[in-house]
């Protein structure tokens, strides 16, 4: 046995030099907005709703799933300029899944 799957992310955003100004730094710096999401590809349409994938909360706009989804079935972490240590999640179920990038705010400038 391999024991349970787990996925390691360890994502952060990198400014676009041809477009970095001050205020690209400063605004990474407070930046809430941009988030990576896996979900199990066969669940996609229980688990998020297509036509809405943000939602304002805890004073940002961020991903948004559906209420009545399970716990664990989406694993969902931000995205920001500051360096951070890798983080594993444990994979709920098998199978293929989603990753998803949503950067419900405003931020430009960035790759």
């Amino acid at each position: 046995s391999y024991g349970e799957p787990t996925v390691t992310t360890n994502l952060m955003l990198v400014p676009d030099t041809s477009a970095l100004t001050p205020a690209n730094l400063t605004d990474l710096a407070g930046y809430k907005s941009l988030e990576t999401s896996l979900l199990p590809a066969a669940d996609f349409e229980k688990l998020v709703d297509p036509s809405d994938f943000c939602a304002y909360r805890n004073f940002s706009l961020s991903f948004s799933a559906r209420p009545q989804s399970p716990a664990g079935a989406i694993i969902t972490h931000r995205v920001s300029g500051e360096p951070r240590e890798p983080q594993m999640d444990r994979i709920a179920k098998t199978g293929m899944h989603a990753l998803i990038t949503t950067n419900c705010g405003n931020l430009t400038g960035f790759r």
